[in-house]
């Protein structure tokens, strides 16, 4: 079994799937209709007018949001994970300038 963090850390796959992605037509023919179905861009008709339950809308919400993040991960699997181990050791040095203020000068009065 692989799981997202396994199939972003691996180049080939994960380049695989960005370049499908951005290039493949039917592909993206494809996600545009599957979002253009969004549950949220639907009316649901109830069994009553006024039906607002909590435990309907938490259903309807629970539709929403595990089609929405599943639309997201589709494209997360295009985004290489990014790891601390490449990145150089930070070298903090405080500058040697001297911190002044400069106050403006006053302008001369006009007579």
């Amino acid at each position: 079994m692989i799981t997202i963090n396994d199939f972003r850390k691996d180049k080939g796959c994960q380049e695989g799937w960005d370049d499908m992605l951005k290039n493949h037509a039917l592909l993206k023919l494809a996600i545009e209709a599957l979002e253009n179905g969004h549950p949220d861009r639907a009316a649901v008709n109830g069994d009553i007018n006024g039906d607002i339950s909590p435990t309907r809308a938490s259903i309807e919400l629970g539709v929403a949001r595990g089609y929405s993040m599943f639309g997201a991960r589709l494209r997360q699997l295009a985004v290489p994970i990014v790891t601390a181990e490449g990145l150089p050791e930070s070298e903090y040095k405080p500058e040697d300038v001297p911190r002044t203020i400069e106050r403006p000068k006053p302008k001369p009065k006009k007579k």
